[in-house]
């Protein structure tokens, strides 16, 4: 099957590449137990004192998840490459899951003695 462009000449254009789907327990697993995420939102949510900064930290986990991700993207790790089409729905459940932990990190921390 040819598709012809609409131009001056009428050229050929290759058929477009269809990719597998992304599975949604790679997306969970991604989201879940990404390493730099869980380690960002854990350390911001220690130095947390109210309930705004813990999203502030899911937040900025959720970012970090991201970054990695596409990081092991650009580098060809088989598993990434693959999953990171899936990268807004990746960011999205890590921001639950990256609330999630920066409140493990914020109830982690003794509080302060008078």
């Amino acid at each position: 099957m040819q598709f012809l462009q609409a131009a001056k000449s009428a050229s050929p254009l290759h058929a477009p590449v269809l990719q597998q789907d992304v599975s949604l327990y790679a997306v969970i697993l991604l989201a879940a137990l990404n390493p730099a995420a869980a380690i960002v939102a854990y350390l911001m949510g220690r130095h947390s004192d109210n309930n705004t900064k813990l999203a502030i930290s899911a937040f900025a986990g959720a970012i970090a998840g991201i970054a990695a991700l596409w990081l092991a993207a650009r580098l060809h790790v088989p598993f990434a490459v693959s999953n990171a089409r899936a990268a807004s729905g990746i960011f999205v459940l890590s921001f639950i899951c990256c609330f999630f932990w920066a409140w493990i990190g914020r109830r982690s921390v003794a509080p302060a003695r008078p």
